[in-house]
């Protein structure tokens, strides 16, 4: 009796393991055409520095320069999300702008930060071609943020 009731105790955790893992993406192999790195700190809004000292511009997006308004916000909500952590860098066509900063979207658990950004108010839409690969979620992100009064669009 007592051997048939653990039998089944385990056969239940074993199956509520596996579908525990499952629900969590833990056997969904991720397909991210980036490298990984981790970003040692935030620089400003739209711009950090990873591990190994490389300066990383996000694409796509523009964060308001020191002294204006949403600096702060921007620069503290980047540092919430990625300073310290790991993160996917994934790039479009140029490697590096005019000042030798890699061009990198940031990625962190399957999303994109640089669009993150742009739908919390914090970033505008700022497309640079041929730099285009996430036009299309950054301009949604950008119309919807208007409309919900993100910093930088309250009054």
């Amino acid at each position: 009796m007592y051997k048939k009731l653990i039998i089944i105790l385990v056969v239940i955790a074993f199956i509520s393991t596996i579908g525990y893992l499952s629900f969590t993406g833990f056997f969904i192999q991720k397909d991210y055409s980036g490298e990984t790195s981790v970003v040692s700190r935030v620089i400003d809004g739209d711009t950090v520095e990873l591990i190994d000292g490389e300066r990383v511009r996000l694409i796509g997006i523009d964060t308001p320069e020191k002294g204006n308004k949403c600096y702060k916000e921007s620069a503290i909500r980047l540092s919430e999300l990625v300073e310290g952590k790991d993160v996917i860098l994934e790039r479009d066509v140029e490697d590096k702008d005019r000042y030798g900063r890699l061009l990198r979207f940031i990625f962190l658990y399957k999303e994109n930060i640089n669009v993150k950004l742009v739908r919390e108010g914090l970033a505008k839409m700022y497309t640079i071609k041929p730099n285009v690969k996430y036009h299309e979620e950054i301009q949604e992100a950008f119309l919807s943020a208007r409309t919900e009064s993100g910093c930088l669009w309250s009054s």
